[in-house]
Order: structure tokens, then sequence, then C-alpha cells
């Protein structure tokens, strides 16, 4: 599986770690833990993640050890920013193949017993204050097979740690992207997530 963080600045990664199963043995699934140098006058550097968690209705108890690993990996990778009011928010983005309703999205988001103490997440889609479900695995797409058992779910997330300072981490906006075809031609399976952070 290849994640992948782009950005406009240089980017270093700090860790490409194999998400492990329930027996803690690692798994092809990764968390990908880079930091973009954007300049200090255009606000600083800052921690970006990708990940592609395992799916399947039935893995749910592996997506969980799988989200424990790599909000481990994300706040090792922080350190003491965690606690400085003045550092910037860490960002994932990536297919976490859970709903909301998950218990790994609930450790997440601080919605249950986190893996972390005083880490946690916010979903950028209800930070922006969304109303409508958000699905990004959906039958409206023709990629999505036909057999899906549950067709309309929101799978894929970008996800800011605590807000900081002067209101960096705010998610201004949050909305799928890749709903339609271009020239009779579907992106992905899945429709793409888009935010706007304040850095």
């Amino acid at each position: 599986m290849v994640n992948a963080v782009l950005a406009r600045w240089p980017i270093t990664i700090e860790r490409l770690c194999p998400l492990p199963d329930e027996r803690a043995e690692p798994t092809w699934r990764h968390v990908l833990v880079t930091r973009v140098h954007r300049p200090a006058d255009e606000g600083g550097p800052f921690v970006a993640a990708g990940t592609h968690l395992e799916h399947g209705l039935e893995h749910s108890a592996r997506r969980s050890v799988q989200v424990a690993a790599l909000m481990s990996h994300l706040a090792e990778t922080l350190g003491d920013e965690i606690q400085r009011r003045e550092s910037l928010p860490a960002v994932l983005a990536g297919d976490l193949n859970c709903t909301p309703e998950s218990d790994e999205y609930r450790c997440a988001t601080g919605l249950s017993a986190g893996a972390v103490p005083n880490f946690t997440l916010v979903d950028a889609w209800t930070a922006a204050g969304n109303t409508e479900p958000g699905h990004t695995w959906s039958a409206r797409n023709p990629l999505v097979p036909r057999h899906a058992i549950h067709p309309h779910r929101r799978l894929d997330y970008v996800m800011v740690s605590t807000p900081r300072r002067a209101g960096a981490g705010h998610v201004r906006r949050c909305t799928l992207a890749g709903t339609a075809a271009v020239d009779d031609v579907w992106a992905s399976d899945h429709f793409a997530v888009v935010a706007e952070v304040k850095m």
C-alpha cells in the first residue's frame, strides 16, 4: 500500500511504520508521518500523516489496534509539542475504513479512552459543522461494487490534533471531491475529503 503526503513546501519523512494486527504482528498497512517544512513567515513547519487502515466490517478489532499504533507514532513524532499551545497541530488524512460510530473512530477522537493520554484528533467533517452524512463510499459511484452490503458510509477522513495558538487547527470548511466523473472517468471508488484548516 502506498501512502503519500504532498505539499508545496519541502517534506521530510519522520516515520514510515507498519501497522499491526491483533497479535501485534506487522501488516502491509502503514502510517507515513512527515514534517512539512513551511517557512516561518508562512506559519512554520507542521506534522502531516497519511494512512490506509484494514478494510472489511469484520476487522474492527484490527483497525482499533492500528489506530492505537498510529496515534502513538504521531504522538512520538510530536513529542512535547503535544502540550505546547504555541506549537502547530498535526494533520492526519486517509482511508480509515470505519464509520463515525465505530470503536476505532471513537478512540481516535477521544469519544472513548484514547490510545495516548491527552492526545486526540478532531474530525474535520464534523468540526466544519456539516450536517449531511458525507459518505465517501457511496452507491452513487459506479466503482462501488453493486453487491456492497453497506454502500453508503463515511470511511475517509481528515483529522487534526487539538487546535492551538491563534486558532491553528480550526477547520474552516470540509467538503467532498471526486463525486462525479470527469470525461467519463471516476478518480476512485472512494470520494475524496478536502478540508481547509487554519495553520
